[in-house]
């Protein structure tokens, strides 16, 4: 009966949502398919060993057909008296330089953080000293021993943000091959952290600013959003499995051995790290939530605790009875913040201000920096959200603003950078 539930809800949103958003496209109709299909898969995998309460299912589903609908009337609001004017042909040559910047200090956040454990080059020579460096470096960073500090900070930073600018400018490279390897390169800090921290979170992060800053630019670029082609669907699924294949194995290094018995112990881990946020937050949806309304503080934790008003703890959450896991997807600092209805009325207005921007976009030949900053945090708000709100964290929040100077960059033909009397851009 839920799995019918689930199915249905998902092929009316395809069907009706497709009439709903126009000619333009719609932001909420791509990533509302995404999480009906995640709901869904999240439900078959974990309903043979947690209880669901289906509130927080129903709340989802609720959600993505306001967003829809609000996305639409924003749109609209934005796009009744113009029509869409010329495509947007191409970033300045500025910003591949303000791109290489943030590449190579996301690059140097790696170096600084493998010296100040003691490590080197070498340790990556092979498996078994690269799991034990894994294993030593997770056991300090959940003992609370990590070391931190301003300076690995600032330039975390970086290892955001250059994916950030790397998707966008992904999207203006065109047929040259130079430009879309550096735009690809800018993913390699995240995935060099991840071998070194094993913090999981900041390969997710970063693959996912790529792919929401590359949404926003192709549609900037060509006023459409991106229709997959089969060939299209084949390569996202082989770049799917290398990921799931690199996330296990990361897992697998965490333990500090690699063998039959800790790969085993990494796929059982895996499926709840995958799957088990929904059951959570359904779950406490259902059973644990009681109405605080803490307005903003769980969605921007990152904030307030750099404000002092609140203080954020390792994992965020703790799981409660019942729950599979301490994740509860973004979802829940919504409802902690705004409750059931006021939680739709918030993601409501913000995807009501997404159409507008998506609208002015349309009918403009320019970047417009700060609508598709916006825009792209609104995208990367909903697909990482599946872990929990990106604004618990200030090196997301800062990364936002450095893209947002990429993309000023992007869109200006003032800039110059010279060397004494040449002018080098």
């Amino acid at each position: 009966m839920n799995i019918a539930f689930m199915i249905s809800s998902l092929v009316l949103f395809v069907a009706l949502g497709k009439k709903i958003q126009g000619n333009i496209g719609s932001l909420s109709y791509l990533t509302g398919i995404l999480w009906m299909i995640y709901v869904l898969f999240s439900y078959v995998f974990m309903k043979e060993y947690y209880s669901f309460s289906m509130i927080g299912i129903i709340w989802i589903n609720a959600a993505f057909w306001v967003m829809l609908l609000m996305e639409r009337l924003g749109r609209k609001k934005a796009t009744s008296k113009f029509q869409c004017t010329c495509k947007t042909t191409a970033v300045s040559k500025q910003s591949w330089l303000y791109l290489k910047v943030c590449l190579v200090l996301g690059l140097v956040a790696f170096f600084y953080q493998i010296s100040l454990y003691g490590f080197q080059l070498s340790s990556f020579s092979s498996l078994s000293t690269l799991a034990s460096m894994n294993n030593t470096v997770a056991v300090a960073r959940y003992s609370g021993n990590g070391i931190v500090n301003n300076l690995t900070q600032v330039l975390l930073v970086f290892v955001y943000a250059a994916p950030a600018c790397g998707g966008y400018a992904f999207a203006y490279s065109d047929g040259c091959v130079s430009d879309k390897i550096w735009a690809i390169a800018t993913v390699f800090p995240a995935v060099l952290m991840v071998l070194f921290t094993n913090t999981k979170a900041v390969v997710l992060g970063a693959g996912m600013l790529w792919a929401s800053a590359y949404l926003v630019a192709y549609f900037s670029k060509q006023k459409k959003f991106l229709k997959l082609s089969f060939r299209m669907v084949c390569l996202l699924l082989v770049i799917c499995i290398c990921f799931l294949v690199f996330m296990i194995f990361s897992m697998v290094l965490r333990m500090g051995e690699v063998s039959q018995n800790t790969l085993e112990i990494a796929l059982r881990k895996f499926q709840i790290y995958a799957f088990g946020s929904v059951q959570s937050f359904d779950w406490w949806c259902g059973e644990i939530y009681r109405p605080e309304y803490r307005i903003g503080e769980a969605t921007y934790l990152g904030v307030f605790d750099f404000l002092g008003l609140a203080e954020k703890v390792q994992g965020v959450y703790t799981a409660g009875i019942g729950t599979s896991s301490n994740v509860f997807t973004m979802f829940r600092g919504v409802i902690e913040d705004y409750g059931y209805v006021g939680g739709i009325a918030y993601l409501g207005i913000k995807t009501f201000i997404c159409g507008f921007c998506i609208g002015q976009m349309y009918v403009s030949s320019r970047i417009r920096p700060i609508m598709t900053a916006f825009l792209v945090a609104h995208v990367f708000f909903l697909v990482y959200g599946f872990f929990v709100s990106p604004w618990t964290y200030m090196s997301y929040i800062l990364s936002i603003f450095v893209f947002a100077g990429y993309l000023f960059t992007a869109s200006s033909r003032s800039i110059r950078v010279t060397f004494g009397n040449k002018v080098l851009i």
